[in-house]
């Protein structure tokens, strides 16, 4: 390349020519694709987010960890990686979910070392995601003890597609004991979702919000403790309720069990759908910020 010459003089009357050394040359490299979570992540940046699919465009880190039935072999695989490529290593056995890597870089990830209680992963559309079968699968979220520690507000996000909405089904939920508490759940009146916060027990104060079975659903839980106003949103349609609960920021405890998803600690609450994605906040993040999250949820919904 460095015998290349470039000359000026076809477009400049009288300029000469000059050999161009590789060091002149730059990749023509088109800038990486602003990624979902970039712009609400800057504005609030999250406790902990976890997806199938890339969600901001500093995380280079994998998406997940699956088992293989047959061999019990994990192995991790990065955001966007495609169905068939997982179905081409499970070579006809099924996928368990180990591991959710946090992308926020809090190393919040949500993890299940138990191979019975791990869901399996589910391949028919062009991305892979989670199906919880409503008995005791649920994953935790690791290091996630603080969550509700000394907070003003808490903001909750999943992406879910309930299987039925009968039946008090919790997506969402962090302890009842130590701090504050709450669940994002379905069917706790048939044909509806609601987000439930409470500083003692997880149903002080509920919102509900209609919602299907078999559909994909942005469900967003956002407790404002100075208020105290609760709401719960279901694909951008809100319900609000004043909370019963004192004002003021949440008690300085930690708690006592890490937050979950796909579980509450009534056992007849599990999770019975499909998971794909988790946001994690540690305030009531605001109205616009809220709307950048439900835009961001549904840009990565299988």
């Amino acid at each position: 390349m460095s015998n290349l010459c470039f000359r000026l003089s076809s477009v400049i009357p009288g300029a000469s020519a000059f050999p161009l050394a590789p060091s002149d040359f730059q990749a023509i490299v088109p800038a990486p694709a602003a990624r979902p979570f970039d712009a609400l992540n800057a504005a609030a940046p999250a406790y902990a987010l976890h997806s199938f699919r890339k969600m901001l465009l500093t995380y280079d880190g994998p998406a997940c960890r699956l088992r293989r039935s047959s061999d019990n072999v994990e192995l991790n695989f990065a955001p966007d990686t495609l169905s068939s490529v997982i179905t081409t290593w499970l070579a006809g056995a099924t996928a368990f979910l180990v591991r959710m890597y946090d992308h926020s870089g809090n190393n919040r990830d949500l993890y299940q070392p138990s191979a019975s209680a791990q869901p399996s992963i589910i391949l028919s559309g062009a991305y892979p995601f989670a199906d919880f079968d409503g008995s005791d699968d649920y994953i935790d979220l690791v290091n996630g003890l603080g969550f509700a520690r000394n907070r003003a507000g808490l903001t909750v996000a999943a992406l879910a597609n309930p299987d039925t909405v009968a039946g008090n089904k919790a997506i969402a939920f962090w302890a009842t004991t130590g701090g504050t508490s709450g669940t994002i759940d379905v069917g706790s009146v048939s044909g509806t979702s609601k987000a439930s916060f409470g500083r003692t027990s997880s149903t002080q104060s509920t919102a509900n919000v209609p919602i299907t079975a078999a559909a994909w659903h942005r469900m967003i839980g956002r407790a404002d403790w100075t208020t105290p106003i609760l709401s719960a949103q279901i694909d951008g349609t809100e319900g609000t309720v004043t909370a019963s609960v004192t004002t003021g920021v949440t008690a300085d405890v930690d708690l006592t069990l890490n937050p979950s998803v796909g579980r509450h600690q009534t056992v007849s609450r599990w999770w019975d759908g499909k998971f794909a994605a988790s946001a994690w906040y540690t305030s009531a993040i605001s109205d616009a910020n809220r709307t950048l999250l439900n835009t961001a949820l549904a840009a990565i919904s299988p």
